[in-house]
């Protein structure tokens, strides 16, 4: 009896059903991985700019500020979106917005994609002892962050009196998220 290597037209269209069902499964999840991936780099991004900006201000004993990048990427945008990139700088004369002469310590890219980064602030600060203070005074922060899955899925960069940020998905009053804009 002669033996035969190698798989029917049956077992081959049986293989490839079966991969196809699978991959149709685990393809949203896999959507959804992605989606929490680049959700976490974009957050990281801006807490690395936050701690980046209470380190030097606490080394140098100096004001150090973060705002919203102009389009020439060497000033701050008073009213700009926060997704088009950051700006972290030594504010010498601590008006919260950059000056000529002011160091820029870290510039950022867009955070890319469908990401919204709001705020009810254009700038916010560290001063020499490692407290938060914002363009209006305020002593604690709230950033939003959400992508095109909107709320559900959107994350609150909080920023509390003594500087320490958190991402959380309740706001400073600890209510869930109800809209991408603070």
């Amino acid at each position: 009896m002669k033996t035969s290597a190698g798989f029917t037209l049956l077992e081959l269209m049986t293989v490839i059903v079966l991969a196809g069902i699978v991959l149709a499964i685990g393809a949203p999840g896999v959507q959804g991985f992605i989606q929490n991936n680049a959700r976490a780099s974009a957050t990281n991004e801006m807490i690395a700019a936050i701690q980046q900006a209470r380190s030097v201000a606490i080394k140098r004993n100096q004001l150090t500020s973060v705002c919203p990048i102009n389009a020439a990427g060497d000033g701050c945008e008073a009213g700009a979106a926060w997704e088009n990139g950051f700006l972290t700088y030594v504010d010498l004369d601590g008006d919260m917005v950059r000056d000529a002469g002011e160091e820029i310590l870290s510039a950022t890219n867009p955070l890319g994609g469908t990401f919204t980064l709001r705020s009810t602030f254009d700038a916010f600060g560290y001063l020499a002892n490692g407290r938060m203070i914002t363009d209006a005074g305020a002593s604690q922060a709230e950033l939003v962050l959400c992508d095109d899955r909107g709320t559900d899925e959107g994350r609150y960069i909080l920023i509390f009196a003594s500087g320490r940020p958190e991402i959380s998905a309740t706001d400073l009053a600890n209510a869930a998220l109800a809209d991408c804009t603070p």
